[in-house]
């Protein structure tokens, strides 16, 4: 049998207007807002939906979600993008942890901040594998100035399943392949699974956050927020950058994605301290 894409069944613009319907009534009914992604991404994983469901266009697919309301949460897992490792792009952590964790730690002790601790945000955390990341960096560092418990990380994601996977801490073997040997040993309790211990884990306060609709975070020291933006269109990496500019402290560094940038006015408030691993100061 030969199968017959969407664009065949309706003509193009029609079909684009039933799928812009369908993230609107996707958002009315979930409260969840996918409207300002990029076309190309959100087309690519709805038409995974279309299969799965043995639907042929946007408008029957719309249909079916009314005869079916569990396939809501279907789509949302289709149209979150949870892809996350240990250490992603090790010279990106090499410079984090040899020059801007040591950064952060110097202006606060200039602005002799007192018993402030040091606030990191984990923004798209997904299972939580970047921010036991900055943890465990951040960990070793403040253990050479004496004092591990001054720091404090705010991992965020929209999606509540990958959150309570990311509470538990318990990584399959797999999620560890690679990392050196030594922290391995030094960080995890390896049984069945790989969990973080709990000195690190008790660093990292895991919350349900939407990047679109919800109010940032505030008073941040360092957000990392790598592989989530490029997924948006430009007018919402813009508003969010924004977000991000009014989240950090004077001072503050954002860590980017590779294939994310910031550009116009937004770019304007921030110094770039490395360029190929898209890493900002705000000034």
């Amino acid at each position: 049998m030969i199968s017959v894409s969407v664009q065949e069944q309706t003509p193009l613009g029609l079909e684009q207007g039933f799928l812009e319907l369908l993230l609107e009534k996707l958002y009315k009914q979930t409260c969840y807002d996918f409207r300002e992604y990029k076309r190309t991404s959100i087309e690519r994983r709805i038409n995974r939906r279309l299969r799965a469901t043995r639907t042929k266009s946007y408008r029957e697919y719309s249909q079916y979600l009314d005869s079916n309301p569990e396939e809501y949460n279907l789509l949302f897992k289709d149209l979150t993008i949870n892809v996350t490792e240990f250490f992603r792009d090790a010279e990106a952590w090499e410079i984090f942890r040899d020059i801007i964790l040591p950064n952060i730690i110097s202006r606060r002790d200039s602005f002799d901040r007192g018993d402030t601790p040091i606030r990191l945000w984990s923004a798209g955390c997904s299972t939580g594998q970047e921010a036991f990341s900055a943890a465990i960096l951040f960990y070793e560092l403040m253990e050479q100035h004496s004092n591990r418990s001054d720091f404090e990380i705010i991992a965020t994601d929209i999606d509540k399943d990958c959150l309570a996977v990311a509470c538990k801490g318990l990584l399959p073997t797999k999620a560890v392949a690679g990392m050196h040997r030594e922290i391995i040993d030094t960080y995890f309790e390896q049984n069945e699974f790989h969990s973080i211990r709990p000195s690190i884990q008790e660093h990292i306060h895991f919350k349900q956050h939407d990047l679109v609709l919800d109010d940032p975070l505030t008073e941040m020291d360092c957000i990392l927020c790598r592989n989530v933006a490029i997924y948006f269109t430009r007018e919402l990496q813009e508003r969010l950058f924004t977000k991000f500019y009014h989240s950090l402290r004077r001072g503050g560094y954002l860590f980017l994605g590779k294939a994310e940038s910031l550009y116009g006015q937004i770019g304007e408030k921030f110094t770039p301290v490395n360029t190929k691993w898209k890493i900002y100061q705000k000034q």
